[in-house]
């Protein structure tokens, strides 16, 4: 047996012998199973020992104000529990207890451990909880300060910090910053800790500056004017130079050139302020710069007269507005108009005479032609001219076109003078209607035979031919061409337009070739070929008496002149093959001899 100093006595004994499971085991021994076919060394413990009491919290000891509390309890020993939250409220049994505190505070919470059942005495433990109370944001109050002077803003009550608005903060995120602003208002800061947030608000005043100086003003050179500064208890004026003080409110000024005074303005607050004022310094009077001019009716133009401060134009309807150096003119009819221009050192007048044309566009005159009838067009009122549409115009800057026209034509010309004014007139040109006119479909006859020209129209027929046959109708005329020929016929209506029509009389085609030719050089039959007429296409072959190919042509005017590579061909009689079409459309071959004699 052994036992320590806590009281507790261990008792070895045998146990599990010979692969027996039958010694009892408690949670946490060493092993809960035989592991060995002999006798393993068993241990009784008999714990006489204190309890130990120790709790904790489950999580941090700082809680905010409603948040539930969670205790731990890891005491040794022990078999009841009595919690004390000292807060007023009622005493916990539980191992583990949670606990809401209804205030703020700093509680020491404690938990006495005992055992009645046993001849041991109680163990007390504590643990302290902090309750934090609900942020209340409180912010410093801020007097009155010149504007832009920084300001000082300072808050508490919490762990963190946001200012509204951040614009001029030097540091919107602290509790103490720095605020510079020109305008008087209400900042807002929000207060906050882990738990809440606040919201506290500081108006922020600031001097109202009343200081203001003279407006800008004009002298004569050689004169003086007063200038003022108002709304302080001190001023500073520079340049000194042309003043009579530069610490006086009002000190007069004759500067020898166009100054700006800057002043200094110091209030009974002691807030600074500056103020400009301008003498613009005039050596002479004003000088008139106006020049007479021209425009069109109708338009607006603005003239600059001389420079001056002040101008004064003699009252007008065409005119506006009265007072200023650039006025718009807008004149019906040629109109003078005058001007004063004042500054310092007087008034001068000045005038304008502002000539007012026009343009009156006459074009003549409407019309109704047969298409394709040239027809003359007249414009008159100045001394340039445009017609549009160009299209059919013999000259569309003339005032005096030739129209020719594919459709009914509306002609607009604008008329202008030499300063660009102008004006429109309107010539229309109507088409009367094509009459009808068809000749007929094309014919095809055989040399020698005669074909009849049968057109329609509604008006009266005439053809352009010669050499027709006695016919008992004229506007029928019978033909007997020679050779393909295409026929005019040409209709005359009751308004007396004209149309015209075509159709084309196509003879079959001829053709002739010879069966001997000479080509001895003396200019006679020297060359062989197809003759023919009204053909379309021709493909002539020369063969010699072995079927070599030695000359062929795709034209009707081909000729062979009895060489083959430039070399005279023999005396002998050679095969060709002609492939013709005619203008007809008609297919013809055809195979022959021809004798080459020398």
């Amino acid at each position: 047996s052994r036992f320590d100093k806590n009281g507790t006595v261990y008792q070895a004994v045998c146990a599990g012998c010979g692969s027996n499971d039958d010694f009892p085991t408690t949670p946490g021994s060493w092993s809960p199973t035989n592991g060995s076919p002999n006798c393993n060394l068993g241990v009784f413990k008999f714990s006489l020992g204190q309890p130990v009491a120790n709790i904790g919290i489950d999580g941090p000891s700082t809680i905010c104000l409603g948040d539930e509390a969670q205790f731990i309890n890891t005491s040794i020993g022990g078999t009841e529990y009595l919690w004390d939250f000292n807060d007023g409220s009622s005493n916990s049994v539980e191992e583990e207890p949670q606990h809401v505190f209804d205030l703020p505070g700093t509680y020491t919470v404690t938990m006495v451990l005992s055992d009645p059942d046993a001849c041991i005495t109680s163990d007390t433990a504590s643990v302290t909880v902090v309750v934090l109370p609900p942020v209340v944001a409180q912010v410093d109050p801020v007097e009155p300060v010149c504007p832009g002077t920084p300001i000082a803003l300072s808050a508490s009550g919490g762990t963190g910090y946001l200012w509204y608005p951040q614009s001029g903060l030097s540091d919107p995120d602290s509790p103490n910053t720095t605020l510079v602003t020109d305008t008087s208002g209400t900042w807002s800061v929000i207060v906050s800790d882990q738990c809440t947030s606040d919201t506290a608000f500081v108006p922020i005043g600031l001097f109202e500056l009343l200081g203001a100086t003279s407006g800008d003003t004009t002298i004569c050179l050689g004169t003086s004017t007063t200038i003022a500064a108002f709304g302080g208890v001190t001023y500073q004026w520079t340049p000194a130079t042309g003043l009579s003080s530069d610490t006086d409110p009002t000190p007069l000024a004759s500067p020898d050139t166009t100054t700006t005074y800057t002043v200094a303005i110091t209030t009974d607050e002691g807030c600074s302020l500056e103020g400009q004022v301008t003498v613009t310094v005039f050596f002479e009077l004003p000088e008139p710069t106006l020049q007479d001019t021209v425009i069109c009716a109708g338009d607006t133009v603005r003239l600059t007269t001389g420079l001056a401060p002040q101008y004064a134009w003699d009252p007008s309807p065409a005119l506006s507005p009265w007072d200023v150096r650039e006025p718009a003119f807008f004149p019906t009819t040629t109109t003078l108009f005058t001007v004063s221009m004042t500054n310092s050192c007087g008034t001068v007048r000045d005038s304008v005479l502002i000539e007012v044309r026009s343009v009156d566009a006459e074009a003549w005159q409407d019309t109704l032609v047969c298409p394709g009838v040239p027809v003359p067009l007249l414009a008159a009122g100045s001394v340039y001219y445009s017609w549009s549409p160009a299209a059919g115009l013999s000259d569309p800057e003339s005032a005096d076109p030739i129209a020719t026209p594919s459709a009914s034509t509306t002609y607009v010309v604008t008329v202008s003078d030499s300063i660009g004014c102008s004006d429109r007139d309107t010539v229309r040109v109507d088409l009367r209607p094509w009459p009808f006119v068809q000749a007929g479909p094309d014919t095809i006859i055989d040399y020698g035979d005669q074909a009849i020209l049968n057109a329609i129209g509604n008006g009266q027929l005439s053809w352009s031919l010669t050499g027709t046959l006695p016919a008992e109708d004229p506007e029928r005329p019978r033909v007997r061409p020679e050779q393909t020929t295409t026929y005019t016929v040409t209709v005359l209506d009751s308004a007396g337009c004209k149309n015209s029509d075509v159709l084309t009389v196509i003879v079959n085609g001829d053709l002739y070739v010879p069966n001997t030719f000479t080509p001895n050089g003396d200019g006679f039959n020297d060359l062989f070929g197809a003759l023919g007429k009204d053909i379309a296409q021709l493909s002539l072959f020369v063969f010699n008496r072995w079927g070599l190919l030695i000359w062929s042509t795709n034209a009707l005017d081909g000729r062979w002149d009895g060489t083959y590579n430039g070399v005279a061909s023999p005396v002998d009689t050679y095969v060709w093959k002609l492939e013709a079409t005619e203008l007809s459309g008609r297919q013809r071959e055809a195979i022959g001899h021809v004798n080459l004699v020398r």
